[in-house]
């Protein structure tokens, strides 16, 4: 047995020398070799389930990971008998939707964002039920993420659709606080919704001011939009239930102060200062139900709200480009609506939503892309041999005054 072991040795040694022998007597060094590739496994986040009966009013655990933990809080008439399973994620797991809304920070931003994701919670209903608000939540965050800002996405992880976005409503002692925005909840059994807090994105110009843009899927059902805080309004738009087509997408952009002359609706009669813009565009034609464009804004402390009357004014703004020439906006298309005085609670300022329906025709891609675009072009055929293209956009526009 031991001259077997030795004489297997004695071979292994002889191949040795000989491979090193060869390797050494050779003058040309193959530097293309392949190196042995490393193989790195990314570990799948930590998590943690719990099913518990769902019911109004009631706090409803998120179940901690990794320092994170909270609550939600639904609205509204439960079914009896229902339960939801949350599963929270320290990370984000296989098959989760990334972060949809994209934002930017300014008009002058170069690298719009979408935030990461730092925790996610997936929730799966027993039953269906539909109620008046998405959920208010609280959420115990990590120092080491610090204060924020936060926000939070909520997203059908069937349809791939965002449901809602959310700004953080407070932040004390490690606890991020979202009210839960008044916009009709749907929970369907079998799909699965995604809450994910988000961090990362841009952070909103200073005092002065400018413009954010978020980017999501149209929601057949309606959906709500809001935004990180803008020169200090804090706002939200609710869209109506619609007839998009699949793969429809919006662009709405909010803008301190109002957008005027021909990229904004004329300032209602009697009002002398414009506060805020929101305008939307669709890149497929869509008609929205009555309430389109319920948009609320908390206005900032240096504006009291007391002893001021509020309007709204909206229309369609036309905007061309033709051939490579910059943007070119046209004004209003359609007969401005202007709003009777606005509802007014504390520093808050809402609109319920328009009385009517609104077709609103698709753009040729959106505004902000379009804004790059140059007047000159080095293609001297291209502007004179050929009649030039007209893209056309048409971007729904309402502004605030007083």
């Amino acid at each position: 047995m031991q001259i077997k072991w030795l004489t297997i040795a004695s071979f292994i040694l002889i191949a040795f020398v000989i491979v090193d022998v060869g390797c050494q007597g050779s003058s040309v060094q193959n530097i293309h070799s392949t190196p042995t590739p490393i193989i790195i496994f990314s570990p799948t986040p930590q998590s943690a389930a719990t099913t518990v009966p769902l019911t109004a009013g009631t706090a409803l655990p998120i179940p901690p990971v990794a320092g994170f933990a909270g609550t939600f809080k639904e609205s509204g008439s439960v079914p009896a008998g229902a339960t939801v399973k949350l599963t929270s994620y320290a990370g984000t797991p296989v098959g989760a939707p990334k972060p949809l809304a994209l934002r930017r920070a300014s008009s002058g931003a170069s690298a719009p964002s979408v935030g990461s994701a730092i925790f996610l919670v997936s929730q799966q209903y027993s039953v269906p039920m539909s109620l008046p608000s998405f959920p208010s939540s609280a959420w115990q965050i990590p120092s080491s993420f610090g204060s924020g800002p936060f926000e939070l996405e909520t997203i059908d992880g069937t349809t791939g659709l965002l449901a809602d976005t959310e700004s953080q409503a407070t932040f004390s002692a490690g606890v991020a606080t979202f009210a839960g925005n008044s916009a009709t909840f749907s929970a369907i059994p079998g799909h699965t919704y995604w809450w994910e807090l988000i961090t990362g994105f841009p952070s909103p110009p200073p005092t002065g001011c400018g413009s954010s843009v978020v980017s999501a899927g149209v929601n057949t059902a309606g959906q709500t939009i809001s935004e990180p805080d803008l020169c200090n309004f804090t706002w939200s738009l609710q869209t109506s239930a619609n007839n998009a087509a699949a793969n429809t997408s919006m662009h709405v952009e909010a803008n301190v102060p109002v957008l005027s002359g021909l990229q904004g609706p004329p300032a209602p009669p009697g009002t002398t200062t414009g506060l805020l813009s929101v305008a939307l565009e669709v890149n497929n034609s869509v008609t929205f139900n009555s309430g389109f464009f319920n948009l609320s804004t908390r206005l900032p402390s240096t504006i009291p709200a007391g002893g001021k009357s509020f309007f709204l004014s909206a229309c369609t703004i036309h905007a061309q480009v033709v051939g490579s020439g910059a943007l070119t906006y046209l004004g209003c298309q359609d007969t401005p609506y202007i709003s009777s005085a606005l509802p007014v609670t504390g520093q808050t300022v809402s609109f319920s939503g328009l009385p009517a329906s609104l077709t609103l025709s698709g753009s040729a891609g959106f505004t902000f892309s379009a804004q790059g675009s140059n007047a000159d072009s080095t293609d001297f055929c291209f502007k004179h041999c050929t009649p030039p293209p007209t893209h056309n956009y048409y971007i729904y526009t309402a502004s605030i005054y007083y």
